[in-house]
């Protein structure tokens, strides 16, 4: 065989080799591992959200009940109730009177008491100059008083009574003739029963002459705890019922502060 027959045939052989001898082709996707991971990594992910969705659910549901717990507990429940007073700061006062005039409704929850209202009713003592009121968990109210400290004694007939270095005396003398003593104690009744409701109002005490040939018919002395209350008093309701074209007596009104008391079993007092 020629050189040039087997070059022919070398070249043959080369052009006729079996595809299935040539490189396979280089991998286009993941394998069957890397998927199964990648799924159960997802789940994994899905059902930690869904947890964490819970939990905070769950946490909301607890917090709002722990709440509702807690309201019923202090407004609504037999556990934190007002069973004691306990006074403080009287001196003069028996704390029996305080406890009596604040009037505590006592079975109550102490979040539902009124303070303010108990207060009133303990400053309403004309010997106390204010009150403190306040809850000492779980089933006390504290009432905390301070005393008015009297310059002077004025004795009304019914006990002594003391004037603070605060208060004022108001007297009004009512001049009239005794055929108007009737109109003049009619008039007198209708301002004294609208003052008495007045903020600041203490007392009053209504004094009438012995002989018909006395200056004055009536005198009328009202204690107020200020001249500014005594002011305030007088006020558009107190002209209606005491202004009027005919007056049944001539007033002459004066303010005044004591500057000295006696009594039989007390010295004068400067």
């Amino acid at each position: 065989m020629s050189m040039r027959d087997r070059l022919r045939r070398s070249k043959k052989r080369e052009t006729t080799e079996p595809e299935s001898q040539a490189a396979p082709p280089p991998s286009t996707g993941p394998d069957e591992e890397t998927v199964r991971i990648a799924r159960k990594d997802f789940r994994r992910r899905r059902n930690a959200g869904r947890w964490r969705t819970l939990r905070l659910v769950l946490l909301a549901v607890l917090a709002v009940a722990v709440v509702a717990a807690s309201v019923w507990v202090v407004f609504f429940s037999s556990f934190v109730t007002a069973r004691d007073v306990t006074v403080t700061g009287t001196s003069s006062l028996g704390d029996g009177r305080i406890e009596r005039a604040a009037d505590v409704p006592t079975g109550t929850p102490l979040a539902r008491l009124d303070l303010d209202a108990i207060r009133a009713r303990v400053e309403a003592i004309t010997a106390v100059k204010s009150a403190e009121v306040s809850r000492s968990w779980p089933h006390t109210v504290h009432i905390d008083v301070t005393e008015r400290t009297p310059i002077a004694v004025i004795n009304q007939g019914n006990g002594l009574q003391g004037l603070d270095d605060q208060g004022v005396l108001f007297v009004n003398c009512m001049a009239f003739p005794p055929a108007r003593h009737d109109a003049a104690f009619a008039l007198w009744q209708e301002v004294n029963a609208y003052m008495v409701n007045q903020p600041g109002y203490r007392w009053h005490r209504l004094h009438h002459r012995v002989h018909d040939d006395a200056a004055f018919g009536l005198v009328n002395i009202v204690e107020w705890e200020s001249v500014t209350a005594w002011q305030a008093a007088h006020d558009a309701g107190f002209r209606a019922r005491a202004v009027r074209d005919h007056m049944p007596f001539d007033a002459h009104p004066t303010l005044c502060r004591p500057t000295a008391s006696v009594h039989a079993a007390l010295q004068p007092t400067p």
